[in-house]
């Protein structure tokens, strides 16, 4: 379903705002260094009223508190700068759910030594000593049995998950206005991409050779208007869509070609080609016809005599191959064909297929051809 474009203005005047707020000029390493110093002050300070409840002797809670501390402040660096990246946001639940664990039983080792240190130097109170037995007894190999692990577990959680919750949350905030612009700038491109698709030279030629047949009274006149109709139709309405079927796509394509060949005539030999199942495939709409166009365009039209486009797609399962090849004229500087359609096509692909996408250009000095294949 098309957006409403007034939908899509309050959309796009959100995203301008959220994105034009310069985090990195607010959130500087001074603020941060800042920010982290008042947390692990503000632990520091419920640990020692915690563990004060346990034992009066200073020395006791000082030791608690700095094995808290420790172990906190060394698992955090490593779960928020390594796993969180590395693991939990690119979608890893068991690489990051076994570093979880390693970070655990860490914590549960060191607790384990700290315990077993005070209960040797100092005299302890009784709710500290009963704490102590229930650390302890076993020895150093039970405090991985699975009955202490749950038992443990409460005090891990309650450590751990203040400094770690506002972390993930200030991720999860970075990661949505980091989407917004991201989305923001794919809105924009796309206006402005389908908005430069049809240009006015293009479309002044195609009517003008239609109006030279209908003179002549060549009844391609009339199919040739379908054509131009469908094409106009197809890229000012329906490729405002996320996704098209490629069949639709392709007859878009078909419509481009047939104009091109009325336009040459003889003078450039075209090949279309296709392979494959495209009926039920989906792709994003007009990502394939800037490669055309730029054949046509800086191949065909720049050739001085005889000239070819050759256009080859092909489906296999779920991949997609496109080849667009072209003779080059003489004189032609290869910079002239990665112009502005190309460069939005390439941050179309980026954007729409990320990684599951390959784009080859080969320029040479006879031809210019292009290999893209996409999984779709």
């Amino acid at each position: 379903m098309t957006k409403h474009p007034n939908i899509r203005q309050e959309n796009n005047k959100a995203a301008d705002w959220i994105s034009s707020i310069n985090w990195d000029q607010i959130y500087t390493p001074t603020l941060r260094i800042s920010l982290h110093l008042i947390l692990w002050a503000f632990l520091t300070l419920n640990y020692y009223l915690a563990y004060s409840r346990f034992d009066p002797n200073p020395a006791i809670v000082f030791s608690l508190v700095f094995k808290d501390l420790f172990t906190v402040i060394t698992s955090f660096y490593f779960i928020a700068y390594y796993i969180f990246p590395k693991a939990l946001f690119k979608g890893k639940l068991l690489t990051t759910f076994l570093w979880m664990a390693v970070v655990y039983f860490w914590w549960l080792i060191v607790t384990y030594l700290t315990i077993k240190y005070i209960s040797t130097h100092f005299t302890m109170s009784t709710r500290m000593t009963l704490y102590a037995h229930s650390v302890l007894d076993g020895g150093i190999k039970s405090i991985f049995l699975p009955k202490k692990i749950v038992y443990t577990l409460i005090d891990a959680t309650y450590i751990f998950m203040p400094p770690l919750s506002i972390k993930l949350i200030k991720s999860i905030f970075s990661l949505s206005t980091r989407s917004i612009a991201l989305e923001r700038d794919n809105l924009n491109l796309e206006i402005n991409f389908l908005k430069s698709q049809i240009n006015p030279h293009f479309l002044f030629n195609s009517l003008n050779n239609i109006y030279t047949l209908s003179i002549k009274s060549d009844q391609r006149a009339s199919t040739l208007i379908l054509h131009l109709s469908d094409l106009i139709r197809y890229t000012l309405y329906e490729s405002e869509a996320e996704k098209v079927l490629l069949s639709r796509e392709l007859s878009f394509l078909e419509d481009f070609i047939e104009l091109e060949r009325v336009r040459y005539g003889n003078n450039v030999t075209i090949n279309f080609r296709i392979e494959g199942e495209v009926e039920d495939q989906p792709i994003v709409p007009l990502v394939l016809f800037p490669f055309i166009e730029n054949a046509f365009k800086h191949g065909a039209d720049a050739s001085i005599g005889p000239a070819w486009v050759s256009i080859f797609l092909k489906i296999e399962e779920k991949t997609l191959l496109f080849e667009v090849a072209n003779s080059v004229g003489k004189g032609v500087v290869k910079s002239e064909f990665n112009g502005v359609g190309i460069n939005n096509v390439k941050k179309r692909l980026q954007l729409h297929y990320a990684n599951n996408y390959k784009l080859n250009i080969e320029p040479a000095e006879s031809q210019y051809k292009i290999t893209l294949l996409i999984n779709i």
